[in-house]
């Protein structure tokens, strides 16, 4: 093979001459017929030039290596997974940028702290260290829930309502501290939002006689005596065997003046376990009620002699006697009721009771 000189051609070797340009061919030595024309390697030397500029250029933009990212990006969420009371999903969290890793420190250091202090029972402390972590991260569930439940422990309940209804904006599917609020609510009789919240469990849990019962007595507390039985007789045929659900719905029926209906309940009840005291006080409270005291006396009595510390069955079994004419053990009951109970509401005016009792007994002996 022969080449031109002057354009890099290759020819057969029986031309004299370059068949592209017309200049005179020379013949190639054994090296120079192994390579590549010159032109070609020019244009491979100049396309591997560009190669590297754009790839350079590329890195540059970037700041950093693919997969040196993905390691950065790696190591930050293992770092928010270890921190117990902090999520990354939570918007006012601090962001998991290197910039803020101080901030997501802090709020490790101050949750476990907090927590420590809580186990102890330094309860103060403990609160001290979750408003810390709420400044932190503003939008921290468990910063507000355990805020809310030192308040609960220091006796500050107003306040540990208000920080237990924002955990539950929060996180409104976390069911212990919707339980933690609702208790919170009932014992301070605020019923209304209490059901509200009560009744979330019973929509998320349709076949558990649990939530309806729960619910049931709420109402039933709030004098919504039709809702409260409604819910009872569904928590009762959920779970047939219930004697609480029973218990509850034949005490609603008999304050809903529904008598025959609580004595079937609370006959039922009291035919398949005679010793449990319960459905004997809840028939002699329903005829009571009723104002049929002679009948009253027989279940009350034997729910005395079952439970002898249960305060109400001591206070209508007072009431029976009363009404019986038969003061001497209507004294005795009222005054048992007194010791059991003293700081019933009720106990001031069944002391009252008591001092009449008396003076219509001395009178009678007087006589």
């Amino acid at each position: 093979m022969k080449q031109c000189r002057a354009c890099g051609t290759r020819n057969r070797d029986k031309y004299q001459d370059c068949v592209r340009c017309g200049e005179p061919l020379v013949r190639l030595t054994a090296k120079e017929r192994s390579g590549l024309p010159p032109a070609v390697k020019l244009a491979l030397a100049m396309t591997g030039v560009l190669v590297v500029l754009v790839v350079g250029f590329r890195w540059v933009a970037r700041g950093t290596s693919p997969s040196t990212s993905r390691a950065s990006e790696t190591n930050t969420a293992d770092t928010l997974t270890d921190i117990d009371a902090f999520s990354a999903e939570e918007p006012d969290s601090p962001s998991s940028t290197a910039g803020n890793s101080e901030a997501i420190n802090q709020a490790s250091e101050a949750t476990r702290n907090g927590k420590a202090a809580f186990r102890a029972g330094d309860f103060q402390a403990a609160m001290e260290f979750f408003q810390e972590l709420i400044e932190i991260a503003p939008s921290n569930y468990t910063g507000y829930l355990y805020l809310g439940l030192c308040q609960q422990k220091l006796g500050d309940l107003e306040g540990a309502k208000v920080s237990l209804r924002q955990a539950i904006g929060l996180k409104p599917n976390e069911e212990l501290t919707r339980k933690a609020l609702i208790q919170l609510l009932l014992d301070s009789e605020e019923f209304q939002e209490a059901g509200e919240l009560q009744a979330w469990f019973v929509e998320n849990n349709r076949f558990d006689a649990e939530p309806l019962l729960d619910l049931g007595r709420i109402h039933r507390r709030q004098g919504q005596l039709d809702l409260a039985i409604g819910e009872l007789q569904r928590a009762a045929e959920l779970a047939p065997n219930s004697r609480e659900a029973s218990l509850e719905l034949g005490t609603a029926l008999s304050e809903a003046s529904r008598t025959e209906e609580a004595l079937a309940v609370f006959q039922e009840m009291a035919m398949s376990d005679p010793r449990d005291p319960r459905p004997h006080a809840g028939l002699g409270a329903a005829l009571l009620r009723g104002q049929r005291y002679q009948e009253a006396l027989v279940p009350l009595e034997k729910a005395a002699s079952l439970d002898p510390n249960g305060p109400m069955v001591r206070l209508n079994l007072a009431i029976t006697y009363e009404n019986l004419d038969r003061i001497e053990d209507s004294l005795r009951e009222y005054e048992a009721f007194v010791k059991l109970a003293p700081n019933d509401p009720s106990a001031p005016r069944v002391a009252e009771l008591v001092e009449r009792a008396k003076a219509a007994l001395a009178e009678r002996k007087g006589n």
